[in-house]
């Protein structure tokens, strides 16, 4: 049945997420968001980030079906509605049926803009604090979607707060390994500089210790090698 399908849809987003190369993880949120999007029938879907002070989020990621106009451009670095902020921050997911049955929204102008008649927005959340969500949006007709659509759909969300934790992990590691190897080589450096300054001298007083022992030189000669 359906939701047999979709539950065989996000193991094999899990499976194919599963030691993916950093470099590959961006093809594979894009079409894992297309798949479900395809499958719910969402007309257009996105995944949003949000700042640290929970004040603006940014649409990262975008699948848009043929002939419906995509809004990323739009999207960047917008004020998050109050509304939907206390929603996120407490875990909760966001299903419309109708947005014009909405009209308190305080984003209602934005909804409109984009032709948005249903939507279903699932909140990421990370060590218990909303990081971004995944918005699905029906711009053609209103669609409902099913309990189990949405249940589905927010484990979609914890796989992809698993898939960003890892490229944000993964990626701190790179820093500290290009810092550590930095540091090494200034060591290196360091250590080389230091060397060389303590040759050049070490060189005069060996050369001029060995002149001493020279008991043919005269007294004054030897003390002002001395």
């Amino acid at each position: 049945n359906k939701l047999s399908e979709l539950r065989q849809i996000l193991v094999e987003i899990s499976c194919q997420y599963i030691n993916i190369p950093l470099q590959n993880t961006e093809k594979a949120i894009n079409l894992s968001l297309q798949k479900l999007a395809q499958y719910v029938k969402a007309d257009r879907a996105y995944i949003f980030s949000i700042n640290e002070t929970l004040t603006h989020c940014t649409n990262t990621h975008e699948w848009c079906k043929e002939n419906i106009s995509s809004q990323i451009e739009n999207l960047q670095s917008i004020l998050l509605d109050n509304d939907l902020k206390n929603f996120l921050v407490e875990g909760k997911s966001v299903n419309i049926p109708n947005i014009e049955l909405m009209p308190e929204l305080q984003a209602m102008a934005l909804l409109k803009m984009q032709d948005i008649k249903s939507l279903l927005i699932v909140p990421m959340m990370s060590y218990g604090k909303c990081i971004g969500f995944i918005e699905f949006d029906s711009v053609t007709q209103m669609h409902q979607y099913s309990d189990a659509e949405q249940q589905l759909l927010e484990v979609f969300a914890e796989i992809q707060v698993n898939i960003i934790n890892r490229q944000t992990n993964e990626r701190e590691l790179i820093i500290s390994k290009e810092l550590a190897e930095k540091s090494n080589q200034l060591k290196t450096a360091f250590l080389q500089n230091i060397s060389h300054e303590i040759r050049t001298p070490m060189n005069a007083i060996c050369g001029f210790s060995d002149l001493l022992f020279d008991t043919d030189l005269p007294k004054e000669r030897q003390h002002n090698f001395i």
